[in-house]
């Protein structure tokens, strides 16, 4: 089943894809391209990490990448398509933190 926010993800990569969405620099875009899945959709995969790392570990990492992103969204003066996928990524990595932290609590 498709949940709603992986079909944002995928309006956001259809307007990037189309030339329609700039990032500032190459660590924005490489966040955006690994959430998104295209390095693959384990969570390590998702969070750019290589190598092992407990569940509470990546749960943190999630958060401070959804404060980031958070904070990206918020910025004035910026595109609307940029304040519309930053603010897609950041629920991104909400839901993630979500979930790692409530396996990481148990």
């Amino acid at each position: 089943m498709t949940s709603v926010q992986t079909l944002k993800e995928l309006k956001v990569l259809q307007i990037y894809y189309n030339g329609q969405l700039q990032f500032f620099d190459d660590d924005e875009l490489q966040d955006f391209l690994q959430i998104t899945g295209k390095y693959g959709r384990s969570v390590e995969d998702r969070l750019g990490i290589t190598g092992s790392l407990t569940v509470f570990e990546l749960a943190n990492i999630a958060r401070r990448k959804a404060v980031s992103w958070n904070e990206k969204a918020n910025g004035c003066m910026l595109p609307g398509s940029y304040i519309d996928a930053a603010s897609i990524i950041a629920r991104s990595y909400e839901q993630m933190y979500y979930h790692l932290n409530a396996l990481s609590e148990e």
